[in-house]
């Protein structure tokens, strides 16, 4: 008789803790963005030993493969020229290139490129003005040393 009540304060404590925690609800980031920063994250294989460095410390032009150079126009990118339009699944670059999301939108932009590979970006921060991405993870060889790398994107609405 005194287990009557269980089931029922379960369902409760489940609701409120559902509640409290809240759902993150997935907006896709319509709109015109602008590149503004760029930082990549580098782990050295053999040594473990990691460092930040900013795309464009050196130029205001970079590009998302840190080995091959820009292989494709979406490893190019620019600070304050580099727009990327979203809209109903698709990715404007630059005013001129098209591609289209291979997925369904979860958090998740991921598209194809002119060599047939899939450049996913998670959204990672996402407000009416910000909108920050990060890059698939590549793992290269330099010549000298494996790296393991990606980038965190920044940019502002236009």
């Amino acid at each position: 008789m005194r287990y009557k009540f269980l089931p029922l304060l379960c369902v409760l404590f489940v609701l409120i803790i559902e509640i409290g925690c809240g759902r993150e609800e997935r907006r896709f980031p319509s709109g015109n963005w602008v590149l503004t920063s760029g930082l990549v994250y580098i782990t050295t294989e053999s040594t473990q030993a990691e460092r930040v460095v900013n795309h464009f410390s050196q130029s205001s032009s970079s590009s998302l493969n840190l080995v091959e150079g820009v292989r494709v126009p979406l490893d190019r990118i620019e600070r304050n020229v580099s727009r990327w339009r979203l809209e109903d699944g698709v990715l404007t670059l630059n005013d001129s290139l098209r591609y289209i999301q291979l997925e369904p939108f979860n958090g998740t932009l991921s598209y194809a490129t002119e060599l047939g590979e899939t450049y996913k970006f998670v959204i990672t921060a996402l407000s009416d003005s910000i909108l920050e991405l990060e890059t698939f993870e590549r793992v290269q060889n330099t010549g000298t040393e494996v790296i393991r790398y990606y980038s965190v994107l920044g940019f502002r609405k236009d």
